[in-house]
């Protein structure tokens, strides 16, 4: 053993997200749901929470970044995105980051769930 004294960290746990996929799915998808639709559902919303997961993994140096790790923390939101998308027989191909001026002159920027018809779903 050394000698080396390292801090200790105690995180704030407020403001911190933890669920499970389950979980998730359990909460977003409604129990009338037929059972071919419920499966496709949960099929969709664990692929697109995978592809932000794993696919757009980042430091969350640049607004852009920070904005992509939001929406993944906010898992549930994008569940419904998702949900809405699917059940209007839609489907979420893209996921981009955006930005817009707020009413003050800063940018404000967003995560879309780009689908194949009607545009998108802002986060």
């Amino acid at each position: 053993m050394s000698s080396e004294v390292v801090p200790v960290i105690i995180p704030e746990v407020r403001g911190m997200y933890s669920w499970s996929d389950d979980a998730l799915l359990r909460a977003v998808i409604q129990p009338n749901t037929p059972e071919d639709k419920a499966e496709e559902l949960k099929n969709r919303i664990r692929e697109v929470l995978d592809r932000i997961y794993y696919d757009y993994r980042n430091l969350g140096v640049t607004p852009k970044e920070r904005a992509l790790n939001y929406a993944a923390t906010d898992a549930f939101q994008v569940s419904i995105a998702i949900s809405q998308a699917t059940l209007s027989d839609r489907a979420i191909e893209t996921i981009d980051v955006g930005s817009s001026l707020n009413g003050v002159g800063k940018a404000v920027f967003w995560v879309g769930l780009g689908s194949d018809r009607l545009g998108s779903s802002l986060l």
